[in-house]
């Protein structure tokens, strides 16, 4: 669904705190009514706002306070993957040795990395709402975003108030990903961000940042289901996860890269 004008705040009586707040149901009565009302007159707008609060809903429900569902009621089919050619299943040597400097210099840049997944259980809560929020809207045609990367200024400031932190889109261009925006979600105690990316090939990975202040400083650590798979880890109580319908040699790349943008 495209907004009337380039920007979904264009032409609003409203200042973005205030739709926010709507979008949340947190805006008191008199000001929730006027918005509705100037909804109620112009029927592109409120087609516009109104699908992105039905996502907000959605959200909600995912706080694992309030509902029991896990991430298999959000199991997608996964993609089909053609078959290897077989010069695909011997790389070239440059290719090796390519691959090989990339090791040493993630083990470098991240000596506390963790090899072996973790399991179902032990996944800080942080890491399941990712997963889960990355099962929702990875695969959205229309409104993947809340904000697009055409204001990338705008949605960090916003982000950044949110969390009370300030925040950086890591550039991911030189391994293929573009950003496409990001969204502001509920967590267990606290607003997170998401930030989503996709490639050429339409294959899209989010990035998600939390408070975890229960949790302790922790190596990378790796954990896939129903087809999702993430990188995740912990630095100063806060949680990143990076979660992707990609082969783990890509995402462990991808994320080491948002490792250095965001920590080192």
């Amino acid at each position: 669904m495209s907004t009337p004008n380039n920007s979904p705040y264009e032409g609003l009586p409203f200042d973005a705190d205030q739709m926010e707040l709507w979008l949340t149901a947190r805006l008191p009565e008199p000001q929730k009514h006027r918005i509705d009302d100037w909804l109620g007159q112009h029927p592109q707008q409120a087609a516009y706002w109104q699908a992105l609060q039905q996502d907000q809903r959605l959200l909600a429900q995912l706080n694992p306070m309030h509902d029991h569902r896990s991430l298999d009621d959000y199991a997608l089919t996964p993609r089909q993957t053609p078959p290897a050619r077989p010069w695909l299943r011997r790389p070239a040597l440059p290719t090796l040795a390519a691959f090989a400097l990339g090791s040493v210099c993630s083990a470098l840049l991240l000596p506390f990395w963790a090899t072996a997944p973790s399991e179902p259980a032990s996944r800080p809560a942080f890491v399941q709402n990712a997963m889960q929020a990355h099962a929702l809207y990875s695969v959205e045609v229309r409104h993947p975003v809340e904000v697009g990367e055409q204001e990338q200024a705008h949605l960090l400031k916003w982000l950044s108030k949110r969390l009370e932190r300030p925040l950086a889109a890591p550039d991911l261009s030189g391994l293929g990903f573009q950003l496409l925006g990001g969204r502001l979600l509920p967590a267990t105690d606290s607003p997170a961000a998401q930030l989503m990316y996709q490639d050429a090939g339409g294959e899209r990975i989010t990035l998600y940042i939390a408070a975890a202040a229960n949790s302790q400083p922790s190596s990378f650590l790796f954990s896939e289901h129903q087809g999702v798979s993430t990188f995740y880890w912990v630095d100063e109580h806060w949680g990143y996860s990076l979660s992707g319908r990609i082969d783990r040699a890509r995402l462990s790349q991808l994320s080491s890269q948002v490792y250095q943008a965001l920590v080192l």
